[in-house]
């Protein structure tokens, strides 16, 4: 009797335990979904930081490619912007990036020049907490007249819930190695509601070291900066958003204005 007695006692035991886990998620499940930014779209293999205008991603996608397209007026320096750019994944935390752009600095005249460079995802927020890339690209749409621009960045982002944060430090110089620049560039977005994405984007650069003889008559600026709203829509694969703010523009004077930005992104 005492057998059967404690032979029911232990089944008893292993239901309850066998309810218990089911019906309340372990510490590691409980990480993993704390992991999963929801400012990503499930539908879709990349999320909203990675099709910004200005501040650099700290992931690359999971898809094997990633375009966005970018145009505007800029009201600092008076002029149209627009840049067209393509990601393509190599292996899992390595990506190509090719495209072309237009920015007044350095040119008179309008024209698209090309932009090459790589990216790496050197941490991911699943395992270390934040995700961290670095990418170096070669800009021929600065300094057009001096060699181009190469430019290094390092990126860092972190989501908590619907909310992502993202923060880049750069720095860059002309192909003459007499001009340089560092640059800060942040973003937060969160998630409203579906594909609605709402958030605020900035940056700020200045030029930390000039031998350049010719600038003022390259009209090459010291001081960059633009902030102000945007909002963006994710659909599947698909992306448009719109970013609208104020400019400034530091050359032999300072020159500012509003600025306005459409774009589209998609993944394949």
């Amino acid at each position: 009797m005492t057998r059967a007695f404690v032979l029911r006692l232990t089944m008893g035991i292993a239901a309850a335990g066998t309810s218990v886990v089911g019906g309340v998620p372990t510490a590691a499940a409980q990480s993993s979904a704390a992991d999963v930014p929801t400012a990503v779209s499930t539908s879709s293999p990349a999320d909203v930081t990675q099709f910004l205008p200005g501040a650099s991603p700290a992931v690359v996608a999971r898809a094997a490619s990633l375009t966005t397209a970018w145009g505007g007026y800029d009201g600092g320096s008076g002029a149209a912007v627009f840049s067209l750019a393509t990601e393509l994944r190599v292996v899992r935390r390595l990506a190509l990036i090719v495209g072309a752009a237009y920015d007044k600095s350095g040119s008179t005249t309008f024209a698209l020049r090309p932009r090459v460079g790589a990216r790496v995802q050197i941490f991911a927020q699943g395992a270390s907490g934040v995700d961290l890339a670095a990418s170096v690209i070669f800009r021929q749409d600065r300094f057009t007249s001096e060699d181009g621009m190469i430019q290094g960045t390092v990126a860092v982002a972190r989501s908590f819930g619907a909310t992502s944060l993202v923060g880049n430090v750069i720095y860059a110089q002309d192909g003459e190695g007499d001009d340089h620049e560092g640059e800060l560039r942040m973003a937060a977005l969160r998630r409203v509601r579906g594909g609605l994405h709402v958030g605020v984007e900035g940056r700020y650069m200045r030029s930390i070291g000039s031998t350049d003889p010719f600038r003022r008559e390259r009209d090459t600026p010291s001081l960059e900066t633009a902030a102000g709203p945007l909002v963006a829509y994710m659909a599947g694969n698909w992306l448009v958003a719109l970013e609208a703010g104020y400019t400034a523009r530091r050359t032999d004077r300072l020159t500012a204005g509003p600025g306005v930005l459409g774009g589209f992104g998609a993944v394949f």
